[in-house]
């Protein structure tokens, strides 16, 4: 089962390096159904977007024994015999995954609550088009990704660097979106409160911020429908009213 698993991690790993564009992670919704509420920090930790990305820098066997260890506190003994290897493997490879990913993780300095009001303004400024406003909530060495597809035109082949230039894309995107239509709404997705844009019924966009001490430090806008699937049909089944 286990080597079934890492031959499926294997294959996915070459069907993101023929991806489009900067790959990111399916975003979820975590206040409720299968993957919520995690009231854990560690597994919260586990299902944000940064740190999805971070094991994508990971081997199959690296990613596995980081997360079974880490997450899951699992011992590296029975890691091993999982992974049909030896304890002292299984040690080298958790050495190579901490210091691939950057381990240990940064804990947030600021709470739900503040971090929902900072992306809560920087979204306001953005629509109204008031650049300078936008960027006072980002870091200057923010980065914003976004794949591409669907409804919204807003897919970046190469990151945008700075807060000027991250806060201008954003604006710009959000001023080619449909407005009149658009219902931009803030959720918990990833563990993180972050922008839904649905039109109609369906969601067409997430906006995943990454929160650092100097304001917004990473902007990860998925809009590839296929990675939208699964959270349209939790948003579909969200209480409405």
């Amino acid at each position: 089962m286990v080597g079934a698993c890492l031959d499926a991690l294997a294959s996915a790993r070459s069907r993101h390096e023929a991806y489009v564009g900067p790959w990111l992670p399916e975003p979820v919704l975590t206040v409720d159904g299968p993957f919520g509420p995690l009231e854990d920090p560690a597994l919260r930790e586990s299902v944000s977007l940064p740190w999805l990305v971070r094991l994508e820098r990971l081997t199959p066997a690296e990613r596995a024994v980081l997360v079974l260890h880490e997450t899951y506190g699992r011992p590296l003994p029975e890691i091993a015999g999982l992974l049909r290897t030896t304890p002292q493997g299984c040690e080298g490879l958790l050495r190579s995954a901490r210091q691939r990913t950057g381990l240990p993780r940064v804990r947030h300095e600021t709470g739900w609550d503040e971090r929902r009001r900072v992306l809560e303004e920087f979204l306001a400024a953005a629509v109204d088009g008031d650049l300078a406003g936008a960027a006072e909530f980002l870091s200057q060495d923010v980065v914003a990704w976004a794949d591409g597809g669907g409804v919204i035109d807003g897919a970046a082949r190469r990151p945008v660097l700075g807060a000027e230039k991250a806060a201008r894309y954003v604006s710009g995107v959000l001023a080619r979106a449909p407005r009149s239509v658009l219902e931009l709404s803030v959720a918990e997705v990833n563990s993180e409160p972050s922008a839904v844009a649905v039109l109609g019924t369906a969601v067409v966009g997430v906006l995943v911020p990454e929160f650092g001490p100097d304001g917004i430090v990473g902007l990860r806008n998925v809009l590839n429908p296929h990675k939208l699937e699964f959270i349209g049909r939790q948003w579909a089944r969200l209480p409405t009213g």
